[in-house]
């Protein structure tokens, strides 16, 4: 699916930690006033297995089965957001080809995790790791622990130094989308940043003072508190998230984006994170003109008997995007 507008997108696949992306997905869809749309990635024509209903009942087969997951997460979307524009969209592939296959309209990807192993099994399951790494725009992680806070509203966010490449690039990205969500929230703001190496510390200071000054002057009307913490980045990371509503960090910050996604750093943040875990690149600016439509080996479901549709007023409540 690709539109003029862009979408929050969010990917199902009926599993309560899905339930939990799609509850989140709406609620952040009503706060950038976004349609939402609702993808499921349908396997079983790729495995030459018939998804045809069983001659004589009506609405058996893997297809029609398939149709009621999306309505019944659509049903989901609207009891928290009852006028969100909902739309969903059966996809012929895996999870992660059909969602890259629709994210060229979506401002922001949101999947849900449960946690793993820490020891024998990958922190948000080969579905995030990959999208972490692939898609073209920020990717929100809503894992088994999320829970309203009972607080007010807090967002934090991991920034590292400037002793990269990228690194100024990535640090506007992330306090970009981390002050956007603060002002749409009317959340506190806290900009974490661990010293890992103390001879740096008062050149580290001074570059992060700058530019959180200069996003903070970007958006006034939010209270950004600046922390510096003589401690491992996970740690203090995580020692901040706890209680906030939303941990933002960088896929470039500490270690690159190979780190991020195999590092102990953000390996410990996605993992043990008590909040959603949003992953924004430098590259996935938001604000950046709609994409064409990733080649992911993803297809509409109608190309096999089956069909993206939208989700209307009957089980979205609300108007189709």
């Amino acid at each position: 699916m690709v539109t003029g507008e862009k979408v929050v997108l969010v990917g199902t696949d009926g599993s309560a930690q899905s339930d939990r992306a799609v509850e989140w997905a709406a609620a952040e869809a009503v706060r950038r006033g976004r349609p939402l749309r609702i993808v499921h990635g349908f396997i079983w024509p790729l495995l030459h297995v018939s998804t045809a209903p069983v001659p004589g009942i009506e609405g058996s087969g893997l297809r029609a089965a398939a149709e009621e997951l999306l309505a019944a997460a659509a049903e989901r979307a609207r009891t928290v957001a009852p006028d969100l524009p909902v739309s969903t969209g059966l996809r012929v592939g895996a999870p992660v080809p059909a969602l890259l296959a629709e994210v060229g309209s979506a401002e922001l990807l949101v999947i849900g995790s449960r946690r793993l192993d820490p020891v024998t099994g990958l922190i948000v399951g080969s579905v995030g790791v990959e999208l972490a790494a692939t898609a073209p725009c920020p990717i929100v992680v809503v894992n088994d622990s999320t829970a309203a806070s009972g607080t007010p509203s807090r967002i934090v966010v991991g920034i590292d130094g400037f002793d990269h490449e990228h690194g100024t690039a990535q640090a506007a990205a992330v306090l970009d989308f981390a002050f956007v969500a603060a002002e749409q929230r009317g959340a506190k703001l806290a900009v974490v940043h661990a010293i890992g190496r103390a001879g740096h510390a008062g050149a580290e200071q001074a570059a992060i003072s700058s530019v959180v000054t200069e996003w903070a002057d970007k958006h006034p009307g939010v209270s950004v508190e600046s922390v510096t913490e003589r401690s491992s980045p996970a740690n203090a990371l995580l020692t901040h998230a706890a209680g906030a509503d939303l941990l933002v960090v960088g896929a470039h910050g500490w270690g690159g984006l190979a780190g991020m996604l195999h590092g102990s750093v953000s390996r410990q943040a996605l993992w043990r994170a008590p909040c959603p875990v949003a992953v924004v690149r430098a590259d996935t600016r938001a604000d950046t003109p709609d994409a064409a439509p990733h080649d992911a080996g993803a297809h509409d479901a109608a190309a096999h008997d089956d069909g993206a549709h939208d989700a209307g007023p009957h089980d979205a409540g609300g108007p189709s995007s």
